[in-house]
């Protein structure tokens, strides 16, 4: 996992890389855990170097269940933040653009 975020406060982490990319391209530094994140995967996100992170996972029980495993584990060391999905859809299903809106409202969790 690449670890020097320099210049950023925050972080999105996402499930796929697919869905890193698309947060990318729109000039957010972000992270992909292939999945919902492992123990290992969990500390290396605790060792980023940034302040804050946004628990991007999929709006699903597998990512809803990775945000509070996440969450749990690293409460007292990041701020962290959740995407408010609305319809189910992730990152790639509602695209760049649609993405900032919903990073913009971001919500603590």
């Amino acid at each position: 996992m690449y670890r020097d975020f320099n210049g950023f406060n925050e972080v999105v982490v996402c499930e796929s890389i697919f869905n890193c990319l698309t947060v990318v391209s729109v000039g957010i530094p972000s992270v992909a855990l292939n999945g919902t994140g492992t123990d290992s995967q969990i500390e290396e996100l605790q060792n980023l170097n940034c302040r804050s992170l946004v628990l991007a996972l999929d709006p699903d029980d597998a990512g809803d269940r990775g945000i509070k495993r996440i969450s749990n584990r690293l409460s007292g060391n990041k701020i962290l933040y959740k995407l408010p999905y609305k319809d189910g859809r992730d990152i790639n299903d509602i695209g760049g653009e649609e993405f900032k809106s919903l990073y913009n409202s971001k919500i603590f969790v």
